[in-house]
């Protein structure tokens, strides 16, 4: 008897528990958005009406919004961020030993034959493979090193610092240079630059992991080897050379500083022959004191967060612009669907309530959008279109003085046919800027070519 009483006694506690976690959930303010993740969280449904009732889409995103927005999601992240870290901490790994990530998807068909770059295309391989990537242990490097998921985090003259493993160069990563010279081909009257970024780990890379990490030099080396030779090259690779005992890059992002893109911009305006003001007398420098990137959150090593950075960014001064900016639906994959036109005037630069984890989003504030600015002042007859990704956002805010107009598509976000594009806003230079990384995967690629292809009114779902 003492037996079932205790048994329904453990029941009710249980159930009382059960019933205080779920009111909890329910009581407590839900989150909005995720620091670590970076993102705003699904917000609730408003529009309701018979039809998405009947359809089962209203409760669907019902669902969406309740498993997204858990009360203390960042936290419970961190914690278990922390755990992985101390499990990490206690395994010891030889060098030789550590698993990194691994490409494993098909290698890209590619030729090397002198054909024209339409010909070329059309032996290359047209759709994108899903990458798919083992995941690494989080494991220790001798003392000051340790590597998750690809990325190392160290001690330098200059304090903590995060790198990304490169993957390096694979057969049939020429298909992104082919790609520029079909642009090339098909814009024969317009002036077409490539700049290809390096990442950090081209020049800080410790001597440590040099052995296993692939070298960045090279691989944009053999990427300008399949340029044509009409295709402008902006050799970013050793300018910023000069300059690496600057802030040129992040030491909690995956991306460069703004200086570093400045450095970037000076010397594509030199091969554009357009003006350029220096940073020192046309510009207004900022700073975010306490900056924690994308690694962070990436591998939510503590140590970033306690390390965090300053970040510094330059407004141009004496210029006057207009943006408009349209923005995309996208679908549960995060493919754009449909366009929402501007209702106004944007800003190209953003100063959010949450800096210390958003300040590289000052420039452009999302990459999900097609911005186009417009000088008020300028009457230079050079209109610039950028197609890029992230680490094309900065570059623009350096070029204000040189051009009328500034067009910027992000190579992930864009509905419209490219050409059509370039006419109607009388495009004058075509300037490519994407980082090494997405030159040699497929995806950068393959959505350029089908932006010479696409229609907005056929790709675009009702």
């Amino acid at each position: 008897m003492k037996r079932n009483n205790s048994s329904k006694i453990e029941l009710i506690v249980i159930c009382i528990v059960y019933l205080l976690i779920c009111l909890s959930f329910v009581v407590i303010k839900r989150p909005t958005e995720s620091v670590l993740e970076n993102r705003n969280l699904e917000k609730f449904p408003e529009n309701i009406s018979v039809e998405t009732i009947l359809s089962g889409k209203y409760f669907s995103e019902i669902d969406k919004w309740y498993s997204d927005t858990i009360p203390f999601r960042d936290n419970i992240m961190s914690l278990s961020y922390r755990l992985k870290n101390i499990n990490g901490v206690t395994t010891k790994i030889d060098l030789n030993d550590i698993r990194l990530e691994k490409r494993v998807n098909e290698e890209v068909k590619a030729t090397r034959s002198t054909a024209s770059a339409s010909v070329a295309i059309k032996e290359l391989l047209v759709e994108a493979e899903e990458e798919k990537v083992e995941e690494v242990d989080n494991a220790p490097i001798g003392e000051d090193y340790t590597l998750t998921k690809g990325i190392a985090v160290y001690t330098d003259k200059g304090g903590l610092r995060a790198v990304e493993e490169f993957p390096g160069y694979r057969n049939g990563d020429e298909v992104y240079s082919y790609t520029i010279n079909l642009y090339k081909e098909r814009f024969k009257d317009k002036n077409v630059y490539s700049m290809i970024i390096p990442t950090s780990v081209a020049y800080y890379c410790p001597d440590e992991l040099k052995k296993i990490f692939a070298s960045e030099e090279k691989c944009i080396e053999n990427l300008n080897s399949f340029l044509s030779d009409d295709v402008i090259k902006v050799d970013v690779y050793n300018v910023l050379k000069k300059h690496i005992d600057e802030d040129i890059y992040l030491r909690t992002d995956h991306h460069w500083s703004p200086l570093g893109a400045y450095y970037a911009a000076e010397e594509f305006a030199k091969l554009a022959k357009v003006k350029f003001n220096s940073i020192e007398d046309s510009y207004e420098k900022g700073e975010v004191e306490k900056y924690y990137g994308s690694l962070y959150r990436l591998t939510g090593n503590e140590r970033l967060k306690d390390s965090y950075e300053k970040f510094t960014y330059y407004l141009p001064k004496n210029i006057k612009y207009t943006m408009l900016q349209y923005k995309y639906v996208l679908n549960e994959r995060g493919v754009p669907v449909d366009k929402i036109l501007p209702e106004g005037k944007a800003d190209y630069f953003n100063f959010f309530s949450n800096l210390d984890t958003r300040a590289y989003q000052i420039y452009l504030g999302n990459d999900n959008n097609t911005s186009r600015l417009i000088m008020q002042d300028n009457r230079i007859n050079r209109n610039l279109l950028i197609l890029k990704d992230s680490f094309g956002n900065p570059i623009p805010s350096y070029l204000f003085y040189g051009f009328d107009t500034i067009h910027i598509i992000d190579f992930r976000y864009f509905l419209d046919n490219i050409e059509k594009y370039v006419n109607e806003n009388y495009i004058t230079d075509i300037l490519f800027i994407n980082s090494v990384t997405n030159c040699i995967k497929d995806r950068a690629s393959v959505n350029y070519r089908r932006f010479l292809e696409q229609n907005y009114e056929e790709t675009k779902v009702e």
